[in-house]
């Protein structure tokens, strides 16, 4: 079967969530994608704080928390270098399966109300469709500052996603609370061993 409807979603998952995980399978399923790659970023650009597990534990919670849909496949495309950007990534994926008809780019209504700081971002609504799932009410404040208008064909899909953030995960572990509710058993002992 040709791999010709192709999403890319990309983050820190660290760690990995039950919101990430439906979000990728709502993205499949309404998009009708035959492929969905889940990329690890490396080093997050505008993020201050360093992340808390290194490179090579949240591909390995990636790899664990996707396991078990054949649509999905984790690359490590972003961990490879210093710096990496959502456009290159998407480029190199186009340039290397010439039998890619749509590109997809998942995202949550937080990382698209940034998405203004990306590098290139103008060119990533020219190469791939956004798709934007709103975990919360996007930020009007944040939209406003576009400089062009948002494109008409970026999707918005407000499904029921978990309201529960990687950050928050984290913090509940500092604190000894219990996150079987929010992450995969396998990913929650990677967390606590």
């Amino acid at each position: 079967m040709a791999i010709v409807k192709v999403g890319y979603f990309g983050g820190s998952f660290d760690p990995p969530h039950y919101g990430h995980i439906q979000m990728a399978s709502l993205a499949i399923k309404k998009l009708s994608l035959d492929l969905l790659y889940v990329c690890p970023t490396g080093a997050p650009l505008g993020v201050k704080k360093k992340l808390a597990n290194p490179r090579s534990t949240r591909l390995k919670m990636a790899q664990l928390a996707f396991n078990n849909n054949p649509k999905i496949k984790v690359i490590e495309t972003e961990m490879l270098d210093k710096h990496s950007y959502t456009f290159n990534t998407l480029s190199k994926l186009l340039s290397e399966n010439k039998g890619i008809t749509e590109m997809f780019l998942i995202m949550g209504s937080d990382a698209f109300e940034k998405i203004i700081n990306w590098k290139n971002y103008k060119n990533l609504f020219e190469i791939a469709q956004i798709v934007v799932f709103q975990r919360n009410k996007l930020n009007n404040k944040n939209l406003n500052n576009f400089d062009f208008d948002i494109p008409k064909n970026v999707i918005f899909f407000s499904d029921n996603i978990p309201q529960v953030s990687s950050t928050e995960i984290r913090t509940m572990l500092a604190h000894g609370e219990p996150v079987d509710l929010y992450v995969p058993t396998a990913v929650v002992k990677i967390l606590l061993s």
